[in-house]
């Protein structure tokens, strides 16, 4: 794990001019590993690499980054793990070391870059350039654990794994997307390809690109030229069509026995490694798999909040009681996670909403005192059917669709005005009722099931309304790709869990965790997004996922074989945060010094009269405008600290 940068600059700058501009670029990623740094530059071509590597599988110098190959050919920075590496060497042991950058860049040489990448089980992204070919290459992974900046300012191409190595680069100019920011307004994050800035993009997964030198002479327009290697719609699809009948034992032992080999290879480190633990069946199997595989307790980590409803410490502890690992648990009070707050801005460098990128980054710190990796959950929810809502859109649209378009809108706008606290006063056990009954509400206005899931990712129904330019075009991102059409025969719910397969998995959950965990450098792995596995999952009829309102059946299954059911079927309690009451209490104050009305006309970018009006309900407790609010609130920090 590591992160990587890199440019291609024509105007003929002097090598030492090239060195120094790609230094401060690598020295601004440092966080993300600092076991080693390197650098490589063509000053004939004009082209820079630069690297910061955190070792774990492989520490000696065989690893380090650029790497230039065995014939002089190919020069590749890479970030990420490529856990089958040794299946990809061929027969020979010309091999300096075992790291997996030299099996990759050794396959390239000797089957070319598509059949490298075709054959690598990982998450990634790679930048090679061919000085034979003077072409320079990039694709990441297929699920999008790896990030991959990519954008011209003005003649000179930028690369990199995080956007503020872009920021120091001298010819930088930084305007704001209004596309990518009205994509921001409505879902909290920003779907590939799009990206904050003018002229740059988000390599989305699976996605890869190719420059040719007369390419990058003429600055190719980017958006228009990225393909696909990997789609995960058409595979899906393809796997969907080769199910066959199976009973669900077999189906169930088959799962297992993925699970357990995707997470087998993403144990190999030669660094200490431990876990993620919430209560939830996710992260439990992973960990409970992981046990099974060691000889030693494994390390878990937890963390929660003094008096909370939504602290799952107490479940997590049992748990790990149970499995028997080294468990790690820091209890915090809400001021300790609220210091966080100020932070995150400068940590997610574009513009981030997900209120739990704020546990996600306090349970990292936590970990690295002990560990360099940890395995996580991430990918259950996605793959196996694990969001409420796929299980209960289904069943709404069916209850709503008799109605009226009229008649719908009417209920759903009598549903708001209830307000989340009345709602949750209904059922005070579960600390989502009231906003699940708002978003409810919302979702009365759906014209269709693909409206319904769209409203479903909505936190602003219509984000034009809170900006003042409304130059942006449309802020989906590949969900109104054409190369991303829903297959035939699928249900809602399937739709649903493709769609967050290439949309908030990629752009929320894994963009959280990378910039949470690599702010430490600490490398985590997801073994539920192994690809052989989310293609083997989608060869299980819906029945094996999704059973009446309950998720991930067959994940459940595996975990019945090892936690008492008690343990498994308690209500999740969620990794999150309070923030809509913080932003009424502890942060109100700085939350509204961002946001008040002159200095949102004074900026230029969001219209201040509904946004106001959302700060007044939220204060007086009409409405829960936590998640709304919090959008704006991230932008405006983001917006102190990257563009002021």
């Amino acid at each position: 794990m590591c992160g990587l940068i890199g440019f291609y600059d024509s105007n003929a700058l002097s090598r030492s001019v090239l060195e120094r501009i790609g230094q401060k670029m690598t020295d601004s990623i440092v966080h993300r590993g600092s076991d080693d740094s390197g650098l490589w530059v063509d000053e004939k071509v004009g082209i820079v690499f630069g690297h910061h590597r955190l070792s774990i599988s492989e520490t000696g110098k065989s690893g380090a980054q650029p790497m230039v190959s065995k014939s002089g050919r190919y020069v590749l920075v890479y970030n990420g793990e490529i856990y089958n590496h040794l299946s990809m060497r061929e027969k020979t042991n010309n091999y300096k070391g075992g790291s997996d950058t030299e099996s990759f860049l050794q396959c390239v040489e000797d089957h070319g870059f598509d059949y490298a990448v075709s054959q690598s089980n990982g998450m990634f992204a790679f930048v090679l350039w061919d000085k034979k070919e003077r072409v320079l290459r990039f694709a990441r992974d297929r699920l999008g654990e790896k990030p991959l900046y990519i954008g011209w300012v003005g003649g000179t191409l930028i690369f990199s794994s995080e956007l503020r190595a872009a920021r120091v680069h001298p010819d930088m100019r930084a305007t704001v997307n209004q596309t990518a920011l009205k994509a921001f307004l409505r879902f909290g994050y920003i779907p590939s390809p799009l990206c904050i800035y003018d002229g740059f993009m988000s390599l989305p997964a699976g996605g890869w690109l190719t420059l040719s030198e007369d390419c990058l002479k003429s600055r190719k327009d980017l958006l228009s030229n990225y393909k696909f290697y990997w789609n995960a719609f058409m595979t899906a699809d393809k796997n969907k069509r080769l199910s066959e009948k199976l009973s669900e034992g077999r189906a169930i032992n088959m799962i297992e026995a993925e699970v357990t080999r995707a997470v087998s290879e993403r144990m190999v480190s030669e660094k200490p490694i431990g876990a993620f633990l919430s209560a939830g069946v996710d992260s439990s199997l992973v960990v409970s798999t992981m046990q099974q595989l060691s000889k030693q307790p494994i390390k878990t980590y937890t963390i929660g909040l003094e008096a909370s409803q939504l602290n799952e410490a107490e479940q997590a502890y049992d748990i790990a009681k149970r499995l028997g690992t080294d468990h790690h648990e820091l209890i915090l009070n809400d001021k300790q996670a609220q210091d966080i707050v100020p932070k995150l801005a400068d940590i997610y460098d574009e513009p981030f909403a997900d209120i739990s990128q704020i546990p996600t980054y306090l349970v990292s710190q936590f970990a690295k005192d002990d560990v360099s990796v940890v395995l996580t959950g991430d990918g259950g929810d996605e793959v196996f059917g694990g969001y409420n809502r796929h299980f209960q859109g289904q069943s709404l649209w069916d209850k709503m669709q008799w109605m009226p378009q009229d008649m719908r809108n009417f209920v759903g706008r009598q549903m708001g005005r209830i307000g989340p606290e009345l709602w949750h006063k209904i059922n005070p056990s579960n600390p989502y009722f009231g906003e699940r009954m708002m978003k409810m509400g919302r979702a009365f206005s759906a014209e269709s099931e693909d409206d319904l899931y769209r409203l479903f990712l909505s936190h602003w129904k219509d984000p034009s309304d809170v900006m003042i330019s409304q130059k942006a075009t449309h802020e989906w991102g590949l969900i109104d790709d054409d190369r991303f059409q829903y297959p035939k025969g699928m249900s809602f719910a399937e739709r649903m869990m493709l769609g967050d397969t290439i949309h908030f998995l990629p752009n929320s959950v894994l963009t959280k965790l990378d910039r949470a965990s690599m702010h430490f450098s600490l490398e985590a792995r997801a073994p539920l997004l192994d690809h052989k596995l989310y293609e083997m999952a989608w060869r299980l009829p819906q029945e094996m996922k999704i059973r009446g309102r309950t998720g991930k059946w067959i994940l459940r299954q595996i975990l019945y074989r090892r936690l008492p059911r008690r343990l498994i079927e308690r209500p999740k309690r969620g990794f999150t945060v309070p923030m809509s009451d913080w932003l009424r209490g502890p942060l109100k104050d700085w939350a509204y010094s961002l946001i008040r009305s002159d200095k949102l006309i004074a900026q230029g970018y969001l219209n201040p009269r509904p946004i106001q009006k959302a700060w007044e309900d939220h204060q007086s407790g009409k409405l829960n405008n936590g998640y709304r609010l919090w959008n704006i609130v991230m932008f405006q920090a983001w917006l102190n600290r990257w563009m002021l």
